[in-house]
């Protein structure tokens, strides 16, 4: 299991108290581990190096991973200024260990890239293939340095859809209040499945997509024709004050994509639905744009839906729902109240993120002002394979490929698929980003 991008094992002060006795209290999206400071040499790829006093033994742990789990590599930011040891405090308060949670607050447990003196990193996914995760790779071109305290962050300014250069009304650094740092913040996090986000801004966001995409915009008026004039009995709509039925533009999103098999047969899902474009910037006040494609957006699944069906009783038609096991689709979004003084609402940027850019890691070398990401679109730069332990092939792309050369699929066939239960991070843990 892969530490989460925003978190890795929290790292506090010097040593006072005999390490090998400590515990520590981690959480990760997928649950929390009690573990044991020990000592050992640990080997990743073509890198290894002694851990001492840096490898925690699980002893306990409560994760809802249902496949083989070996452990948990830290690929959190660097702590300059200790506010991650000052995570462990909190756990172990809240596990009922008072003494414990001081004894944290003198511990330094290094990460495995700290023992082994690895500056940079990147992460990327392949589709219907394994992804890569590069140690000590090359230094990028417009780096963004990290926004916040504990995490991986950005400063969040908003999304455009589609070919739409206005944003929409969420996130705009005007609305930055007197002492933040930014209107919202933005954490690319490789251990989340979906993105998560406030549930009104995904609301905002979900009119837009259906608005700015054809198949969805043109039904969604003629629902609209059809329930105004008694034609059509829509099961999830409002009846408004004078009795006229109202129809959301995100109810008709989720009956499209929940129907998706019916109409996607051949489709080029990044031609059919608009792109997303996230707009983050760094603390130096680099910018950067993140295109989301609608492949990467929306998720395949299999669910047992109501399909509304008429039928014929004593002469009369009538409306009825069965049940039915089918293909469906559906936005890999999901609600997360994760509000924060400093950065507003954060936003987590899972893997979607991941199977569009390679994310490049730059932990600074010690310097708070260098701890820096950067991203470099995967239909520019596959995001490649591993030939052997310590080399990646990486090709630029003419065409859009999947990693083996295939090209890329049209159809359900081009979707990720979502077997299992969407691992997200618990933000109760974290006051700030």
């Amino acid at each position: 299991h892969q530490g989460h991008q925003g978190h890795q094992g929290h790292q506090g002060h010097k040593v006072k108290k005999h390490l090998e006795e400590a515990h520590m209290y981690i959480s990760f999206g997928s649950g929390s581990v009690g573990t044991r400071v020990a000592s050992d040499e640990v080997r990743l790829g073509s890198l290894k190096t002694y851990m001492k006093h840096g490898l925690l033994l699980i002893v306990d742990e409560s994760l809802e991973i249902h496949d083989r789990f070996e452990g948990i590599l830290g690929l959190g930011r660097p702590d300059f200024k200790g506010h991650q040891a000052l995570g462990h405090h909190r756990a172990a308060k809240r596990a009922g260990m008072a003494k414990k949670a001081e004894e944290l607050e003198e511990i330094h447990v290094p990460s495995f890239f700290e023992q082994a003196k690895v500056q940079r990193f990147s992460l990327c996914f392949n589709h219907q293939a394994d992804g890569v995760l590069g140690m000590n790779t090359p230094a990028s071109s417009n780096r963004l340095s990290s926004v916040g305290q504990v995490h991986w962050g950005l400063d969040f300014q908003g999304i455009s859809v589609g070919d739409q250069k206005q944003r929409l009304k969420i996130c705009n650094p005007a609305s930055k209040k007197k002492g933040m740092q930014s209107a919202c913040g933005l954490i690319p996090d490789s251990g989340t499945t979906l993105i998560a986000a406030a549930e009104p801004q995904l609301l905002t966001l979900y009119e837009s997509v259906c608005n700015n995409w054809s198949r969805c915009k043109e039904t969604h008026q003629q629902i609209e024709k059809d329930a105004a004039a008694g034609k059509l009995p829509v099961m999830s709509a409002n009846e408004s004050q004078d009795g006229q039925i109202e129809v959301h533009p995100v109810e008709t999103l989720q009956a499209l994509l929940t129907q998706c098999s019916d109409w996607m047969a051949g489709v080029d899902l990044n031609k059919e639905m608009p792109k997303l474009t996230f707009h983050v910037a760094g603390a130096n006040g680099n910018k950067e744009e993140l295109v989301i494609n609608p492949r990467n957006y929306i998720l395949l699944s299999e669910a047992e839906v109501e399909i509304p069906t008429i039928i014929k009783s004593h002469g009369r038609k009538t409306f009825a729902k069965v049940k039915q096991q089918k293909q469906v689709c559906t936005m890999a979004f999901t609600p997360l109240q994760y509000e924060t003084a400093s950065n507003g609402p954060v936003w987590i940027m899972g893997m979607p993120l991941f199977y569009e850019h390679t994310v490049h890691y730059d932990r600074g070398n010690g310097k708070e002002q260098g701890v820096t990401m950067a991203f470099t679109r995967q239909d520019k730069e596959g995001c490649g394979e591993c030939r052997s332990v310590s080399t990646i092939v990486r090709k630029k792309r003419k065409t859009v490929l999947l990693s083996n050369g295939v090209s890329m699929k049209t159809g359900l066939a081009s979707l990720n698929r979502i077997t299992k239960q969407p691992l997200l991070r618990s933000p109760k843990n974290f006051e700030s980003m």
